[in-house]
């Protein structure tokens, strides 16, 4: 009994000291049921401000840059939520309530689309660049693995073996070829078991899969039935696509990932192997910018 009238009296001062917020705007001559009506869209308004608050500190302490932008928005939201009520003290109400529930609406897409990204490992280039691959003095803190898969009948996978190599070795990077099948698969257990083995000294491993692309401007269609027919000529087109993963050494976590690629149209007759160089070049200029490249 004593308990309960104990919790009571703390209550009611409680309401009291929260009674100006709780009541801000809400007319001396309002009728019960407005009042209840105009108090509960306040305290609707406080307890969302006081429930973004902790959020913004929350996502800023995860040092990830999507969740960076998170926290940017709540904070954004927030000041917005304060003008609202303000709007709500001074009379303003259909103003402040428009606000405050659009600002809810926008912030609830924008956080939604943001997590999104920050539950996603980097698919872009600036991932790479946040990542520390070299110490000051110059020593790489990664190992590099690659793979070459052929998508025609020229074999142009001696071009991004050939440059890794020299990349490789001018600048004391431990480096290994892949062969591309299913088991050298960047996110297979056993490879990811076998290369923590070798890597062992190493912050970082990267896994790169390197495919050159070439169309031939004809092509020869076999039927069912009949002679070989000769496509109508078409523009050469060469290119290549590198996909790079970036994992921890330590427990295989993927840290980021991107895509190099590119496929234009070339001359007739021209030679497939700069094109090929580009994209061997991408990769070197994401994962070592300084690297003076003679490619």
């Amino acid at each position: 009994m004593a308990l309960t009238h104990t919790l009571k009296t703390f209550w009611q001062r409680l309401l009291s000291l929260g009674r100006p917020l709780s009541h801000a705007g809400v007319p001396t001559n309002a009728t019960r049921a407005q009042e209840r009506e105009l108090m509960t869209a306040n305290i609707v308004v406080i307890f969302t401000i006081m429930w973004t608050l902790p959020d913004v500190f929350n996502f800023y302490s995860f040092g990830h840059q999507a969740t960076t932008y998170i926290a940017i928005a709540l904070s954004v939201a927030t000041s917005v939520y304060l003008i609202g009520f303000a709007l709500l003290a001074l009379g303003y109400r259909w103003a402040g309530v428009f606000l405050f529930s659009n600002t809810v609406l926008m912030l609830l897409a924008t956080t939604t689309q943001l997590i999104g990204c920050a539950a996603t490992p980097s698919s872009d280039h600036n991932g790479i660049s946040q990542l520390q691959l070299f110490d000051a003095s110059g020593r790489a803190r990664f190992s590099f693995y690659y793979s070459c898969a052929e998508s025609s009948e020229m074999n142009l996978c001696w071009v991004p073996s050939k440059y890794f190599s020299l990349w490789a070795r001018e600048r004391h990077v431990s480096i290994a070829e892949l062969p591309d099948d299913p088991a050298s698969n960047a996110k297979s257990d056993a490879l990811s078991a076998n290369l923590a083995k070798i890597d062992s000294g190493a912050d970082y491993r990267i896994v790169v899969r390197f495919v050159p692309f070439i169309r031939p401007s004809y092509t020869i269609t076999t039927g069912s039935s009949g002679p070989p027919v000769l496509a109508p000529y078409e523009p050469p087109k060469v290119g290549y696509q590198a996909d790079l993963h970036v994992y921890a050494s330590h427990d295989g976590a993927l840290l980021t990932q991107a895509s190099y690629h590119s496929r234009t149209d070339a001359p007739f007759k021209a030679d497939a192997v700069p094109y090929i160089k580009a994209g061997v070049r991408a990769v070197l200029t994401a994962l070592d910018p300084s690297y003076d490249s003679t490619l």
